[in-house]
């Protein structure tokens, strides 16, 4: 059972009141201890949690309400993770978040908690300017192991898929990429993946990136021999960042930095050469994805990460990754049911009204997983701007111009096609796609470290049908106004001939 005590863990909190409330202000945060089965570690992990706050009903003292009255239907309230307590049982790990506005329609996911532990949560109010601040007596409760809420009717009639968040500052998640390596021979280096991300609402991309772990803790302090340290390698907001935990002969994993996305924690040993050594089995933890990205498992499973979705009447969610189990050789198809729980079919029919999907078509042998296809469907306006040309014949050159007419855009997916291979005998050919200012003529290549980890679209002088197409890489730059130019250009040829025409498709979300 999930109990509410105040930030002293000694007093129950069954409701609570924030006098003062101010037009147009933000009430200080207040601190509340969220505990499962406090004193006792021997439940069940409680998973899928989902924090909720209600209004005490005006009419009727004592009846509470999530829908209907100003602080709920207008999302009030902010609550954010900040920390917890896992003494009795510390396999728990930390998690923390940036401040959500919740409210009739929306909760705080939590992915987690184990018996015996706590999630340490704020929350706060913001008033609107036109509001009566009147006061309010709230109620927060967890619901766990739900994956979906009602919402109202006119956004299921217009909306149905997947929520990517883009413009949303309260989303922020790992799209693709981001796999961490260790070196071969393992030296103190490990390396990041090229990685799409969103933060805070703003999709971004980012090339590989190389970290170094040197003997140094995070205290500064030199490791001695039998200790170690772990460290958390996370993306934030300018990048890459290490959080280092303290040395000890059995360290504990420091505090993943709030809202930031988890890539890998990562334990250093101590070594007389005062060199560190990164092995592969060292790395730990599985990164989690966005979106309900689907990866294989181990043998006939299939591992489906956290996401958002809307369909057939209410929000479903998801904050940790789920298996689902499939059937030997067969082509099958995932879907999310009404109840937010995932189902799989061998025919591509719906198993339910109010199904969502398919969301991947999987092809299994006897064994595992031979081939996801995304079948994915996402919420949003979206735009896709076809450039189209010929190559020109006498080296790299402009292709083709396209001005962007729309207020502003958010580049997600560039899927370069080929009409042929040109029939060259070596090398590719390679691409790019420059954002060009009309006034200045300035432009900026959407792949500005290509030098460094070269993400721009290619198309090898012997490929042939899928390999006609280049959809994998991950651009930096993602934003595009309204007149700006974008100007897709050759900067490589294959030797020996170049493709009749190639035509580069950017599916981007409108804000």
């Amino acid at each position: 059972m999930i109990e509410i005590y105040d930030a002293t863990d000694t007093h129950l909190i069954d409701r609570t009141a924030l006098p003062d409330l101010q037009r147009g202000e933000l009430s200080d945060a207040v601190e509340l201890h969220l505990w499962y089965s406090k004193g006792d570690p021997s439940g069940q992990v409680l998973e899928d949690l989902l924090v909720l706050v209600y209004v005490e009903d005006p009419a009727q003292p004592g009846s509470y309400l999530r829908q209907g009255v100003p602080p709920l239907d207008e999302m009030w309230v902010e609550l954010r993770i900040v920390g917890h307590d896992n003494t009795d049982d510390p396999a728990q790990e930390d998690y923390r978040t940036d401040w959500v506005r919740v409210g009739a329609w929306r909760g705080l996911p939590i992915p987690s908690i184990r018996a015996g532990c706590a999630r340490y949560l704020e929350w706060r109010v913001r008033v609107p300017s036109s509001a009566d601040p009147a006061s309010w007596t709230w109620r927060i409760q967890t619901l766990h192991s739900e994956h979906a809420l009602a919402v109202p009717l006119p956004v299921t009639e217009m909306e149905r898929g997947i929520l990517s968040g883009v413009g949303d500052p309260a989303r922020s998640g790992l799209w693709r990429g981001g796999e961490v390596v260790v070196s071969e021979p393992a030296d103190a280096w490990v390396h990041i993946g090229a990685r799409e991300y969103l933060w805070r609402g703003e999709l971004r991309g980012a090339v590989a990136a190389d970290v170094e772990l040197d003997q140094v803790d995070g205290n500064a302090e030199a490791l001695a021999a039998g200790e170690a340290y772990w460290a958390v390698l996370t993306e934030g907001a300018g990048g890459v960042n290490v959080t280092k935990g303290t040395r000890a002969a059995e360290p504990a994993k420091p505090t993943h930095p709030a809202g930031e996305l988890l890539l890998s924690y990562v334990p250093v040993d101590y070594q007389s050469s005062g060199t560190s050594i990164v092995e592969a089995e060292d790395l730990d933890g599985e990164r989690p994805y966005d979106r309900h990205l689907a990866l294989p498992g181990t043998g006939l499973e299939l591992r489906v990460h956290p996401g958002q979705a809307i369909a057939g009447g209410t929000w479903r969610g998801w904050s940790r990754i789920a298996s689902v189990p499939l059937e030997a050789s067969d082509v099958q198809w995932l879907w999310q049911m009404p109840d937010g729980l995932y189902e799989v079919t061998t025919e591509e029919s719906s198993p339910s009204d109010g199904a969502l999907g398919p969301l991947w078509e999987v092809e299994t042998d006897a064994s595992g997983v031979v081939e996801l296809r995304d079948r994915r469907r996402f919420v949003g306006r979206r735009r896709v701007l076809r450039l189209r040309g010929a190559p020109p014949a006498a080296g790299p050159g402009t292709v083709a111009e396209l001005l962007v007419a729309d207020g502003e855009l958010q580049i997600g997916k560039v899927i370069l096609r080929a009409s042929d291979n040109g029939g060259g005998t070596a090398g590719a050919t390679v691409a790019d796609v420059l954002v060009v200012d009309p006034a200045s003529g300035a432009s900026e290549s959407i792949y500005p470290s290509s030098g460094v980890d070269d993400q721009r679209p290619a198309v090898a002088y012997d490929a042939v049908g899928a390999g006609l197409i280049h959809d994998q890489g991950i651009p930096e730059r993602r934003v595009v106004r309204y007149g700006s130019v974008l100007r897709v250009v050759t900067v490589e040829h294959a030797a020996g001939g170049v493709p009749t025409e190639l035509e580069l498709q950017m599916v981007c979300a409108e804000l």
